[in-house]
């Protein structure tokens, strides 16, 4: 291994040529700038790299990821209020695609951003929206095929022009071609598997009826008795979004029921960040103008007990988190809630409802498959290979630790990852 001198000073390596050129296509000395197909006009590629540029850009931007699926968190009322609130130290790297007539049919929303450990700073390209928020499935938005080899070119190529050590292909639907590419490139590129997260979803039929044929028969009936325990003995009522009360106080009100829901095993939950909590509040009223929101409250008379948070796009509903009032515990307020929701999204049309990251065994009873994201590491310089490197010898010791005190083992998701944050 080089000096820790060589490795400071050692220049980007971009391993460019045969391991990203096209089958059959001869190697070029870098990714195409251009991307396209040569018997056309080439498309043309650009950068964002401030917030006000990125403001400027979101109406065709919220167009562009209205024609993708599953987009909710790669809409610029995500990013940008992610960026404004948890990625305050992130610089954006907007990569955007556009036709000959000026129409934007691609973008990325990447950041670039510094972390540090034991002395060594290092720089990742990673997208944005993910830190603390949570975003799943943050690949590319494309209007138009065959984008995934010029989006992940476009993406080596600023991650270079930046000075990046690693690239962080974070939260990457398992299912999309820029996966696909990202795995067939692995061992060329020397990438890492960091993560491979599950995300159980339902798809919903055309009726409730319909869906609650599909629970097991001990749900459906524990599910109609603490319905009828909620409404008929207790006089508990839902209510949606702002109605019956301004929608700040509401979600004030969601905030702390999450944070009293997971104090009954002894933890904080996520809103004792306040950037978090700051992010949530101005992404829930974006999403209310756009009419994604949907709050679902349990509500005694004026006080909620119970709220589920989540978001509507396109034909899919996302379910966020939730909270409850422990006193009401005995009502199963978190299975009222996520039937409340799933019944919603039925009866506006939904066709899938996504639990989102994480297989939790209570999820399991109301999905019916799974999709999955990965996150790879690509290292760029021999400081982004060490530091991977060391990230590998740490998941290393920390499994036969693990095996020497209880038998436990840790998946690739105990990495910690390149960015420098806990996994």
């Amino acid at each position: 291994m080089p000096a820790p001198s060589e490795l400071f000073d050692e220049q980007v390596l971009l391993r460019t040529g045969h391991p990203w050129a096209p089958p059959g296509n001869p190697a070029s000395p870098a990714p195409d700038r251009s991307g396209g197909d040569r018997n056309e006009p080439p498309p043309v590629w650009g950068t964002v790299a401030d917030a006000p540029g990125g403001l400027a850009l979101a109406p065709e931007w919220l167009d562009l990821a209205g024609a993708n699926q599953a987009a909710l968190f790669r809409t610029p009322q995500w990013v940008l209020n992610w960026l404004e609130t948890i990625g305050r130290d992130v610089e954006p790297r907007i990569l955007t695609q556009r036709d000959r007539r000026d129409r934007l049919v691609g973008l990325w929303a990447m950041g670039l951003l510094r972390r540090s450990r034991a002395g060594l700073t290092w720089r990742v390209m990673e997208p944005m929206g993910d830190t603390l928020a949570s975003g799943d499935r943050l690949e590319a938005l494309a209007g138009r095929p065959g984008l995934a080899e010029q989006a992940v070119g476009q993406v080596r190529c600023a991650a270079a022009e930046a000075g990046a050590d690693i690239i962080c292909w974070r939260a990457i639907d398992a299912s999309s071609p820029i996966a696909a590419l990202l795995t067939d490139q692995a061992a060329a590129a020397r990438m890492r598997l960091l993560q491979r997260e599950t995300l159980p979803v339902a798809a919903l039929p055309a009726g409730w009826d319909a869906y609650e044929s599909m629970l097991t028969p001990k749900l459906r009936s524990y599910l109609r008795r603490q319905e009828r325990l909620a409404a008929e003995r207790f006089g508990l009522r839902w209510r949606l979004n702002d109605e019956d009360g301004p929608l700040e106080e509401t979600l004030e009100a969601f905030f702390d029921l999450h944070g009293r829901r997971w104090s009954l095993r002894g933890r904080t939950g996520n809103y004792v960040r306040p950037q978090l909590v700051e992010f949530v509040r101005r992404f829930a009223l974006d999403a209310h103008r756009q009419g994604w929101l949907r709050l679902h409250r349990l509500c005694d008379g004026t006080r909620t007990v119970a709220a589920l948070l989540a978001f509507h796009f396109r034909r899919r509903a996302c379910y966020y988190q939730s909270g409850w009032d422990p006193d009401a515990a005995t009502l199963s307020p978190g299975s009222l809630c996520i039937a409340r929701a799933i019944r919603t999204a039925i009866q506006e049309g939904m066709t899938a409802f996504d639990f989102l990251r994480g297989d939790e065994p209570y999820k399991r009873r109301w999905a019916d498959r799974r999709e999955y994201t990965i996150t790879l590491a690509e290292p760029l310089t021999a400081k982004g290979e060490m530091v991977l490197r060391a990230g590998d010898a740490r998941h290393s010791l920390r499994r036969c630790w693990d095996r020497l005190v209880g038998g436990r083992t840790h998946g690739r998701t105990g990495d910690e990852d390149p960015s420098g944050r806990d996994s």
